[in-house]
């Protein structure tokens, strides 16, 4: 057959020399189509054409309803087509349902071309946008056929409009983006968020949590999932923490609920935790999310900012009678001094006189310390030696320790001094009066004697968990450690033991004043450091102290 029957023919093979073999497929589906088009079938047929010497495509056969929905004319096709087209989604074992762009397709066609023809078939969806008309969406499968002889390959297809559908899985998509793009939003928030959040259900058990949770209490998040959030509070906040659950899944969130969480290592984490209900698709309340931030610092400070307080409160009063009682001790034992030179007294007058004096000094040397709280005991400072202090401060304890000898105890002094240690702006003689007070501390609470060990060292406060746990800015430090092995102090004093006139001691002659503590930390604050006490695992107590160094 030299042409089809239909004498509208816009192709070039059925004119061309070429084998007959070509002819007789094309001119066969060029009938076989036309028969389809006067029964109305759905599919739109066509029949293209391209030389691969050039690559340049043509139209054998296009059903009139592609040249309608084209807008153009059939002989137009070849250029319409192709520049109408928007993107094209690829059907295949390379492109993977690969959506690729017109100038894309441009650069791939090549390729699309051999992939097609080891093959022998393409399937593929056009979103193409025709001259003058709303976005239409294409599905186009066809056959390739290579003609060697000829130097032609043939697609034979058929398109099939499947806007609608292409325009539904287009929402789907967006619709799936944008809970993605929500979804990773979301995730970022919670693995970023500076506070830790935990996901749980009604009874505390962890769905989820952000990797706060690592500083916070220590463990990683893969440790606690799974684990009850009631496992790592404190006793008495168990059930604060089981009443909030239950009421948030009642009202759907709760606010401001002040609990104490147990860390890996012991130690508490004051925490402030608000809590909110997630709900199901009916409005159900089964997840809770609790944003738990760590206050453990803030009120670190608000006791220190309090006991402060304190502290000036009592220097406002020493100040105002420290210096005038001071005068009257003068007075009082300078008569007592003369009453002893040129006095007549018997032997129980000069035993009692010298009773009244001794309790005399000891009230001028307690009005003393009165003043370190006064303004008038601001640190004069100056470049020292640490150790030296310490050493003159042992030397002056060890001088009276005979009691101890008397009554077969024994006191001795362990020593760990750094061989590079730094030197401190300290006011010396403030500083070895903290010092005498720690080791009067140590030496009675162990009336049976023991070690005491004394300890100095450098180092820098750098990280924030260290500023968490000493609360002094970044810098360098000297840290003194001056640890007992006596009965140790119950945890529930160590918030008091800085307190003025808080003693766990007998009140007696010579111990039980309540004030040696609460001048070590007056001095140390004013020299901008920080001292803490620390039960030890071995028995006693541990007072430490950190002052700004002078490398």
């Amino acid at each position: 057959m030299d042409k089809p029957l239909d004498a509208a023919y816009i192709g070039r093979i059925l004119n061309m020399d070429a084998s007959r073999a070509l002819k007789e497929r094309v001119a066969n589906c060029i009938q076989a189509f036309q028969s389809l088009e006067s029964i109305g079938a759905m599919m739109i047929p066509y029949v293209a054409a391209w030389n691969e010497s050039d690559g340049k495509v043509w139209y054998e056969f296009a059903s009139p309803r592609f040249c309608d929905i084209m807008s153009c004319k059939p002989n137009e096709l070849s250029k319409v087509f192709p520049e109408s087209i928007i993107d094209r989604r690829l059907y295949s074992s390379t492109f993977n349902n690969q959506t690729i762009s017109r100038l894309e397709l441009l650069g791939a066609r090549n390729r699309i071309r051999e992939e097609g023809k080891l093959t022998g078939q393409t399937e593929s969806v056009f979103k193409v946008a025709p001259p003058g008309k709303s976005t239409v969406w294409l599905k186009d499968q066809a056959v390739i056929e290579c003609y060697p002889d000829d130097f032609i390959c043939i697609s034979i297809g058929g398109l099939t409009e499947v806007t609608k559908e292409m325009e539904a899985e287009e929402k789907r998509k967006l619709a799936e983006a944008a809970l993605a793009d929500s979804e990773r939003k979301y995730r970022q928030t919670f693995e970023n968020a500076p506070t830790l959040i935990v996901l749980s259900d009604s009874q505390g058990k962890i769905l989820d949590c952000n990797p706060k949770i690592l500083p916070y209490l220590g463990y990683s998040p893969q440790d606690v999932l799974g684990c009850n959030l009631l496992d790592f509070t404190q006793q008495g906040s168990a059930a604060a923490l089981q009443e909030a659950l239950d009421q948030t899944i009642k009202n759907g969130q709760t606010s401001g609920v002040e609990l104490l969480f147990v860390k890996q290592d012991g130690r508490f984490l004051d925490a402030n935790v608000n809590f909110s209900a997630l709900t199901d698709e009916l409005g159900h309340s089964e997840k809770v999310i609790c944003g738990i931030e760590d206050v453990t610092h803030k009120r670190q400070m608000e006791e220190e900012l309090v006991r402060t307080r304190k502290l000036d409160a009592t220097g406002i009063l020493a100040g105002g009678i420290a210096h005038d009682f001071n005068n009257l001790l003068t007075v009082i034992i300078g008569n007592m001094e003369l009453t002893q030179l040129h006095g007549t007294l018997d032997g129980s007058s000069k035993q009692a006189l010298l009773a009244a004096k001794d309790a005399a000094v000891r009230a001028f040397r307690l009005t003393n310390k009165f003043i370190t709280f006064s303004q008038g005991g601001s640190p004069v400072r100056r470049r020292t030696a640490v150790t030296q202090l310490i050493e003159n401060a042992i030397m002056e304890s060890t001088q009276d320790t005979m009691s101890f000898a008397l009554m077969g105890s024994r006191l001795e002094f362990q020593r760990n001094y750094s061989e590079d240690l730094w030197d401190a702006m300290v006011d010396e003689g403030q500083m070895r009066q903290v010092f005498m007070s720690i080791l009067a501390n140590a030496k009675e609470a162990m009336p049976r004697g023991g070690e005491i060990f004394v300890s100095a060292k450098n180092t820098t406060v750098t990280l924030q968990n260290d500023q968490e746990e000493v609360p002094l800015p970044q810098g360098q430090y000297i840290k003194i450690a001056i640890s007992d092995q006596g009965v140790g102090i119950h945890p529930e004093n160590l918030e008091k033991i800085f307190d003025p006139y808080f003693s766990t001691k007998d009140r007696g002659r010579q111990k039980g004043m309540g004030l040696g503590l609460s001048i070590a930390y007056s001095v140390v604050k004013k020299h901008d450091g920080f001292i803490t006490v620390k039960p030890r695992n071995a028995g006693g107590v541990s007072v430490v102290i950190y002052l700004p160094a002078c490398p």
